[in-house]
C-alpha cells in the first residue's frame, strides 16, 4: 500500500470538484481514531465563503505563493509573502500559524508577525524543523491549534513540508479519517521527509489507542 500513497495524494487534490468528502484509500485498512475534541465552529458554520470550505483537498493560488492547499477554512502554504498575507486578509484569514524556525525567518525580506498583525491576523509562531523535533508536544499544539484557532487560518512552514506533518496528524485524530488518507493528503499538503512519516503514524496510533 505504501507506494500508493503519492498517487493516493494527487487524487485527492486533483479531486477538487467532487462534492463528497475524502474516502479511505481502496484496500486500507482505518485506524482507530479518538473522538474530536470539542472545537471551534466548522468553517461551513461560521459562513465561510466556499472556496475556502471545499469538500475536498484542493489546490489554491495565494498571490505569489507556493504550493497552496485549502480544505475546511485551513491554508497550507509554503513561505508567503507580504503581498500573499494581503491576499489572505482580503479573504478574510484571521490566524496565521508560522512553523519555521527563527533563523530562517531571518533570510525572510520583511518582517511577517509585523505584517500579519498590522492586517489585523493574529500571528503564531511554533518552530520546528526535522523528525528530533516533531515530537508529541509539538503534534498535541498543532492539533490544538488547528481546532481552536478562529478560521481561515494560513498555515505555512518553508515549503509546506512540516506543515504535511501536522495535517496528517490533524486530520487523522481530529478529522475522522483512516492514517493512511491522513498521511497520503499530509504528502499532497507537501510532506516530502521520509521520516515525518513514520513518527505521524506512531503518535497517531498512540493517541488514538488513549483516546486523546
Amino acid at each position: 500500500m505504501k507506494s500508493l500513497l503519492p498517487l493516493t495524494a494527487m487524487l485527492l487534490v486533483a479531486a477538487c470538484s467532487a462534492p463528497e468528502a475524502p474516502q479511505a484509500g481502496s484496500g486500507t485498512t482505518a485506524s482507530p481514531s479518538a473522538p474530536a475534541p470539542e472545537s471551534a465552529p466548522t468553517a461551513a458554520e461560521a459562513g465561510l465563503p466556499t472556496e475556502l470550505t471545499p469538500a475536498t483537498l484542493c489546490a489554491f493560488s495565494l498571490a505569489d505563493t507556493k504550493n497552496v492547499h485549502v480544505f475546511d477554512g485551513v491554508l497550507t502554504a509554503a513561505q508567503p509573502s507580504a503581498a500573499a498575507l494581503e491576499a489572505a486578509r482580503a479573504l478574510g484569514v484571521k490566524s496565521v500559524l508560522n512553523q519555521r524556525k527563527p533563523a530562517e525567518m531571518e533570510k525572510v525580506d520583511f518582517d511577517e508577525r509585523a505584517v500579519a498583525e498590522g492586517l489585523g491576523m493574529t500571528y503564531t509562531h511554533m518552530p520546528w524543523n526535522g523528525p528530533d523535533e516533531l515530537t508529541d508536544e509539538l503534534l498535541d499544539q498543532t492539533r490544538a491549534y488547528l481546532r481552536e484557532a478562529p478560521r481561515p487560518i494560513l498555515y505555512h512552514c518553508a515549503s509546506a513540508n512540516r506543515v504535511g506533518a501536522g495535517w496528517a496528524a490533524w486530520r487523522a485524530l481530529d478529522g475522522g479519517v483512516d492514517i493512511d488518507t491522513a498521511i497520503a493528503e499530509g504528502k499532497a499538503v507537501g510532506m516530502r521527509t521520509e521520516a515525518y512519516e513514520p513518527k505521524v503514524r506512531d503518535y497517531v496510533a498512540r493517541r488514538a489507542a488513549s483516546g486523546g
